[in-house]
């Protein structure tokens, strides 16, 4: 099995609304309480930044700021800051919104694989769906 000391993962992060940071907020809290470790790339458009809140409520984050004059996101420069910017074997990339079991997740990878896709199916939630 893959140790989690083995992996970064890396968020990509625009805060286009309220509602995404809150979804980053319940993320980080549940991979910090799994101590899984992480980088959150921050693409900054506006005059509002994360940084602060991270620093203070989430110590073990690794933060970096992009400065993009963007409001749609570059996840793929964003990814590449984060990969740049870690020194683990392994690489786990999430969006803000992407809650997972992620102790089991990692308990199923291969450790033989180059590229692994946890999760290749997605399920859209509505009323019909409950």
């Amino acid at each position: 099995m893959i140790s989690k000391n083995d992996i970064t993962i890396i968020i990509p992060f625009l805060r286009s609304n309220p509602d995404r940071f809150l979804n980053l907020k319940y993320l980080l809290d549940c991979l910090v309480k799994d101590s899984f470790n992480i980088i959150l790339v921050e693409q900054r458009y506006s005059q509002f930044s994360i940084e602060g809140y991270i620093k203070k409520f989430y110590p073990s984050v690794k933060y970096i700021e992009c400065n993009e004059n963007l409001s749609l996101i570059n996840k793929s420069k964003l990814v590449n800051i984060g990969v740049a910017n870690s020194s683990t074997k392994y690489i786990w990339q999430l969006d803000a919104d992407v809650i997972l079991p992620f102790d089991q997740i990692l308990s199923l990878l291969p450790d033989d694989v180059d590229v692994a896709k946890p999760f290749d199916m997605v399920i859209k939630l509505n009323s019909e769906n409950y």
